[in-house]
């Protein structure tokens, strides 16, 4: 379960059938960039939904660096960027 309280007025709560390897705020902080196995994905603090940024090739852990206000996502994962 992932919960976030944000300014005490809203609450995301959402349940994944795999573990969270990672999780990052995203820029402006309305959103948070998580993995779970393969995917790297974004879902919005308000509920909205969850998008699928992108597929990776192994499912350790990765790390991500956003650039010019998120406009740019970089993504290391063991020796690849």
């Amino acid at each position: 379960m992932l919960l976030i309280l944000k300014d005490k007025k809203r609450e995301l709560v959402t349940r994944l059938s795999q573990d969270i390897k990672m999780a990052n705020w995203y820029p402006g902080r309305d959103y948070i960039v998580y993995q779970v196995g393969k995917e790297l994905k974004m879902i919005e603090i308000g509920g909205r939904g969850v998008v699928t940024l992108l597929s990776l090739d192994k499912d350790t852990q990765c790390q991500v660096v956003f650039q010019e206000n998120g406009k740019i996502i970089l993504v290391k994962q063991e020796d690849k960027i």
